[in-house]
């Protein structure tokens, strides 16, 4: 049979009718003959696409934003202040546990631990020489108790020296940073010769680590179990894409009526901190008939799904449930195996023929 494009059909419509103009009619054409027009049309194939629809697990979606964590990151401080002396990373890098990350000017750091050594060791002197006194009027110390012990440091000066040596011994081992877990550096803006302050030197975090901070609709929690897969899209970019799983949900809904969850990412390689992306978390559900979004059509306000059966579209209407942004949920009105027309569906009838592309 000759098949003609939609075009085509419509050209011949105006045919028929421009026939019935020119046959001195001098009244518009009628309900009966405009139906023999259509009828006519009707007889021409209509190039169609199928698909087969099985029972399966039907998948529901929601879909959310979130930005990207780390499950380890800490902004890492100098703890003694001083002139930078030298900076061996910079933003992107990959360190390792214990690797030096920068190191401040010691020398002053250094004398002033030498002259805290050498001052301990004059009170340790002091110290000495009041327990000789006192063995010397009493036999011997062991007859001395806690509190004399405590004020015989305090009045030689050991106990305050011991104390400031252990501060400038402290002061030159912090002169150094290093990673305490292995990691990336970013936020890092110093340069060498500057001089340490308050503020981060940088921020470390745990690169092959990454989480995904994101929330979601009070009405959606209950289908939200630990472990459920989603999917990652970058904003703006279509193709990278992302495996995650749901690992904590917070068990608090907030004043905008949303509660947080945090997802794990498999890999995340490619991701960095703070990259807002698209969640689509996928929620299992019972097994169930699903047809391509573009199979569903409404008619009278009624779900109306085509099926191709020997050459003609048959008209089935359907029970709905959830739809995912791809599949719609079908509960009832189509049988397992069916071929549903997915394209060209909103000029079919019933029994109108077609023709699978």
């Amino acid at each position: 049979m000759k098949t003609y494009t939609k075009g085509t059909v419509q050209l011949i419509k105006i045919f028929f009718l421009a026939l019935l103009v020119s046959c001195q009619k001098t009244e518009p054409p009628t309900e009966a003959e405009l139906a023999s027009v259509e009828n006519i049309a009707a007889t021409e194939n209509i190039k169609v696409e199928t698909k087969v629809v099985k029972e399966k697990v039907f998948e529901y979606f929601i879909e959310t934003k979130g930005k990207v964590e780390a499950e380890k990151q800490v902004d890492l401080f100098f703890e003694t202040q001083g002139k930078l002396e030298k900076i061996y990373v910079q933003n992107g890098d990959f360190v390792k546990k214990g690797e030096l990350i920068a190191e401040l000017n010691r020398t002053q750091l250094e004398l002033a631990l030498e002259k805290a050594r050498l001052e301990l060791q004059v009170r340790q002197g002091d110290y000495q020489l009041k327990l000789d006194e006192y063995a010397l009027y009493n036999g011997d110390t062991t007859s001395m108790n806690a509190q004399q012990r405590l004020n015989m440091l305090a009045s030689s000066g050991l106990g305050i020296a011991h104390i400031n040596y252990q501060e400038a011994k402290y002061q030159v081992e912090n002169a150094v940073l290093k990673a305490p877990f292995p990691g990336r550096i970013a936020n890092l803006f110093a340069n060498e010769g500057s001089l340490t302050n308050s503020e981060a030197f940088c921020k470390l975090y745990s690169s092959n680590e990454l989480t995904v901070k994101a929330q979601v609709l009070e009405t959606d929690i209950n289908q939200l179990k630990i472990g459920q897969k989603a999917t990652l899209r970058l904003i703006g970019n279509t193709t990278a894409q992302y495996e995650a799983s749901l690992s904590r949900i917070n068990p608090l809904v907030g004043e905008n009526g949303q509660v947080s969850l945090l997802l794990t990412v498999k890999q995340p390689q490619g991701l960095i901190l703070g990259m807002n992306v698209a969640v689509t978390l996928r929620i299992p559900r019972a097994k169930a008939l699903a047809v391509p979004k573009e199979a569903l059509v409404i008619r009278s306000g009624k779900s109306v799904v085509f099926t191709h059966e020997a050459g003609k579209a048959k008209w089935n209407y359907v029970t709905t449930g959830l739809e995912n942004g791809k599949e719609i949920e079908i509960i009832e009105g189509l049988a397992p195996n069916s071929q549903v027309i997915t394209t060209n569906n909103l000029q079919l009838e019933h029994d109108t023929p077609v023709e699978i592309n």
